[in-house]
Parts: structure tokens; sequence; C-alpha cells
């Protein structure tokens, strides 16, 4: 997947080389996207064991603030 702004004209001119692209990293297929954001998922995890020391009983709270 290539994240392009989606004009046509970048498109095009990189379609010229999709033959070349393909053969130099041994790929079957490339596709244009103009969003990364459907692409990408961010999860974050506590580390327990460094911040259980530091926050003691309120890494519960944290971990809720993490979620939403």
């Amino acid at each position: 997947m290539v994240v392009i702004p989606t004009e046509e004209s970048t498109i095009s001119q990189l379609e010229k080389y999709l033959s070349i692209i393909k053969n130099e990293m041994n790929i079957k297929d490339v596709e244009f996207s103009g969003n990364y954001q459907d692409l990408l998922e961010i999860e974050l995890k506590l580390n327990f064991a460094v911040v259980g020391p530091k926050l003691g009983k309120s890494v519960g709270e944290e971990k809720i603030k993490l979620k939403s």
C-alpha cells in the first residue's frame, strides 16, 4: 500500500513505474490510498511492572483513562 495525496496526476506518474516497483520490492501488487488512517491502529498499554510501584493503587484509574 502506498499512501499519497489522491491527486490523479501523482497516481498516473507512479503507475508508469509499477512494474519496476513490483520487481525491485518483490511484491505482486501495489495499491494507492490517500488516507493513512485506514491503515493505522494505535493501542496503548501500561507496563504494570514499571507503573505499579510509581502509581500504587491509582493504576486502575490510569488504565481506565487510557481506554477512553
